[in-house]
């Protein structure tokens, strides 16, 4: 049996995982505290990959500066929901068939 496939979607799953995390990690320390408006309202070139908002704000300055707090509550929902379900499954378990038994 070949791994090579296999091995190939862990490869790009990872990168999946890794790109936008790293993105969101060094994006603030890459861009400038400051968001200045200096552009025109949505106008694409000039200096901005992506383009400028309705205030003249670099759209890439604006996601790399946002992505921490967006991982920040990614995680935290994880967590939650990691949390609820454990306790929910564990009181199911214990109601169930009148406590922990196993079959």
């Amino acid at each position: 049996m070949s791994t090579g496939g296999s091995t190939r979607r862990a490869a790009g799953g990872a990168l999946l995982l890794v790109v936008p995390v790293a993105a969101a990690v060094v994006g603030p320390l890459v861009t400038d505290a400051a968001i200045p408006s200096d552009g025109m309202p949505y106008a694409a070139g000039g200096g901005h990959p992506l383009g400028t908002d309705a205030l003249g704000r670099d759209v890439l300055t604006l996601v790399l500066r946002g992505g921490a707090s967006a991982l920040g509550v990614a995680c935290a929902a994880v967590t939650l929901a990691v949390v609820v379900g454990a306790l929910l499954g564990l009181a199911a378990a214990s109601a169930a068939a009148g406590g922990w038994t196993i079959y």
